[in-house]
């Protein structure tokens, strides 16, 4: 058996549902920037109980805590950590010396006051106070003995559909400029964590407007999970 822990999106979880049985879910925080992880901020802060879903309010829960690392102590043995960056592109929003994370939930639910400073995912703000956070998520897996057991997907967003149209933006962000945005990212954990293991589709990928949860450009075509859950068997055994 491989427990499991996921610190991502639907990126990972996805790709998870596509392994073999031997891979066990062990814990899974969505929702949370690593610039929130040990930087919690009041519970009050979103009115997050409002949510209908059980998996929503626990998430932006999780986020507010700043509780990431306090889920990864909780999941046990852990075999393999999947990591994933699509849950930072909303970027967060700083209150009194914590942080929370812009989520798809919160916009839904008019979480946010017109007004509220933001900061964006990809800008010299937003990576600065990333890069800052970077080394606390690295210490957590490297005390834990688990940065040589994380696999990070580096999988870019899908520009064309699998009917060859332009993917549409998310929240304002195309796919181009959300892989334009992302290098430094993935560059600062590679500099962080070169014992990191990067994955990433060895064809280009393609968005599927049949996907489950939609058309977007971090929806993949089944080749693309088939493809990582490959390398990830590979990797695992």
């Amino acid at each position: 058996m491989t427990r499991t822990f996921i610190m991502g999106s639907c990126v990972s979880r996805d790709t998870f549902e596509h392994l073999p049985e031997r891979f066990r879910l062990a814990g899974y925080v969505a929702r949370q920037s690593l610039v929130s992880v040990g930087r919690p901020v009041p519970d009050s802060t979103l009115p997050y109980a409002e949510l209908d879903s059980a998996f929503q309010r626990r998430m932006l829960a999780g986020d507010l805590a700043g509780n990431a690392i306090d889920q990864l102590d909780a999941a046990g043995t852990v075999d393999l950590v999947l990591w994933d960056l699509t849950d930072e592109r909303l970027g967060a929003h700083r209150a009194g010396d914590g942080w929370f994370t812009r989520t798809i939930e919160g916009i839904g639910a008019d979480f946010y006051p017109a007004g509220l400073p933001h900061v964006a995912y990809g800008t010299d703000e937003h990576f600065a106070a990333w890069s800052r956070a970077l080394p606390r998520w690295i210490g957590a897996l490297a005390d834990r003995d688990l940065l040589g057991r994380t696999v990070f997907l580096q999988v870019p967003w899908a520009a064309i559909t699998t009917e060859d149209h332009p993917t549409p933006v998310s929240f304002g962000l195309s796919a181009e400029a959300a892989n334009a945005a992302t290098f430094r990212y993935q560059r600062a954990i590679m500099d962080a964590a070169p014992e990191l293991t990067m994955i990433r589709p060895r064809d280009r990928v393609r968005a599927r407007p049949g996907h489950q949860w939609g058309l977007a450009p971090f929806h993949y075509t089944e080749d693309v999970y088939r493809d990582l859950t490959n390398q990830l068997d590979a990797l695992t055994r």
